[in-house]
């Protein structure tokens, strides 16, 4: 511990030496006059003559130039200075050559713009957790028989599953459906999903506005309520918060309005309103006591510490013994689990990372233009490298101002891509299918920024490294 405060308070030191190096240098100087003038009295009481003790009290300290370098290195900022000092030689360089810039910086923009765009998606629809509480628990639950891989489950069926299971805090049933909407703003065809009413407790979501489902709206003949989606709510009703208690018709039936989910929530897929399965039993006529229709979309929370494969095997001793109660249509069924991030994107998931894979080409091709330029820029750079060779400039000096500049252009290039895929954004969502999952999710973030950034930074040295090689052969021979 004392290694580590002693680290960074030579950190903080160092650091503030570089801060405040306008200050030091000043003090710097005034040190070194003093040692001067206490050599030259030195000398002088000596008994040598003031202009020959002035001339070797000089020769004696030496050369001032070199002494102030090697203080600024003994502080920790000279190497800082050097950087600093290159960026601004390169800035000063791409400044000369606007055209080079130019169309160095936009072809740079096309490359990374475009692969920050499709990172933003990747990294909204795969990358980031599903925005449900400890959404690593939630589990898609569907069944199989021989050449049926991945059927639903029948409503009685689940409500077997809830009954007897002993792995899951909670199991919830859905079922999607097409249905007609009339209200005082005229008809619309609406996605609509007839769920179990603890479907919003087992996602672990809460209401926007109003309520959610109560146990009591799953019996059937029970008060016709509907929930809205953020974006039904949005696009329909501008996001009026009065619209609680407010009258719509769904298939020509009155249902009150009872509350709005937040914005992101879209299961079972995209959906615009939900009924309590206590309301929705006009679409599900003959589901309730059937056990030979798998139609229902299961959801499941694990209980904590629980791992797929043990709830599987638990939720297949369920199924074991329903085929022994009803062996003419329960006999051979079992269970399958999945994630439901897997559920909700997997299906996506080829798609986009096979698009993320196009981008990166258009990028190596972008990387591969810009070295041509930059090998052909090098080659009239002869002259200036001899005169740099000449006035003293090291080779490693020279090497690391080409690469410099190449991150420059590569940072610059980074910037205008990522003003590029901001400003293209509204564009990029029209383009892409509304029924993607997680779509209202996709923007660009701060991850997407710094992927942009790590981006730009392995592109320069990508594009970089050819010109810097050819640089230090071109050096090594003028010089």
């Amino acid at each position: 511990m004392a290694r580590v405060t002693e680290q960074l308070m030579e950190i903080g030191r160092r650091l503030g030496m570089f801060l405040g190096r306008r200050k030091f240098d000043p003090d710097l100087d005034e040190e070194m006059q003093l040692h001067r003038e206490l050599k030259e009295a030195e000398l002088k009481g000596a008994g040598i003559e003031a202009q020959d003790a002035h001339y070797m009290a000089k020769r004696k300290f030496g050369n001032t130039l070199r002494l102030r370098e090697e203080s600024r290195e003994a502080w920790g900022w000279g190497w800082l200075e050097d950087v600093l000092q290159d960026m601004r030689y390169g800035l000063r360089m791409l400044r000369k050559s606007p055209g080079f810039t130019t169309v160095g910086v936009l072809t740079l923009a096309l490359g990374i713009g475009a692969n920050t765009s499709i990172f933003s998606i990747i990294n909204s629809v795969l990358l980031r957790p599903l925005a449900f509480p400890e959404s690593q628990q939630l589990v898609h639950i569907a069944t199989a028989n021989g050449p049926r891989t991945h059927a639903g489950a029948t409503l009685p069926g689940f409500f077997d599953w809830q009954g007897r299971n002993r792995s899951f805090q909670g199991l919830a049933a859905s079922w999607q459906n097409d249905a007609n909407l009339l209200d005082d703003k005229g008809p619309e065809k609406v996605r609509d999903a007839i769920v179990t009413a603890d479907l919003f407790s087992v996602m672990g979501v809460q209401p926007l506005l109003g309520r959610l489902f109560q146990p009591a709206d799953d019996r059937l003949g029970y008060e016709h309520i509907v929930v809205l989606s953020y974006g039904f709510w949005q696009r329909r009703y501008g996001g009026d918060p009065a619209i609680i208690g407010n009258e719509i018709a769904v298939d020509s039936t009155s249902y009150t309005i009872a509350g709005v989910l937040p914005r992101g929530f879209h299961y079972p897929g995209l959906t615009d309103l939900w009924l309590p399965m206590g309301v929705g039993e006009e679409a599900l006529i003959g589901f309730h006591d059937n056990r030979r229709i798998r139609a229902m979309d299961v959801v499941g929370r694990l209980k904590d510490g629980l791992t797929i494969e043990r709830a599987t095997a638990d939720l297949n001793i369920v199924t074991e013994q329903l085929a022994k109660e009803y062996p003419a249509t329960d006999s051979g069924w079992r269970v399958q689990m999945i994630p439901l991030e897997e559920e909700m994107v997997g299906a996506s998931r080829r798609a986009l990372f096979t698009l993320m894979g196009a981008a990166v080409f258009v990028l190596l091709i972008a990387c591969a233009n810009l070295a041509s330029l930059l090998l052909a820029r090098g080659a009239v750079r002869a002259k200036e490298f001899s005169i740099r060779g000449v006035l003293g400039g090291s080779r490693l000096r020279m090497v690391r101002q080409v690469v410099t500049e190449s991150v420059l252009l590569g940072l610059l290039g980074a910037a205008a891509g990522a003003l590029l895929a901001y400003t293209s954004e509204a564009a990029i969502l029209a383009w892409i299918p509304h029924d993607m999952p997680r779509f209202d999710e996709i923007h660009l973030d701060g991850r997407a920024l710094a992927f942009t950034l790590g981006l730009s930074i392995v592109t320069s040295i990508a594009f970089g490294l050819v010109p810097a090689f050819q640089a230090r052969e071109l050096i090594y021979r003028v010089l």
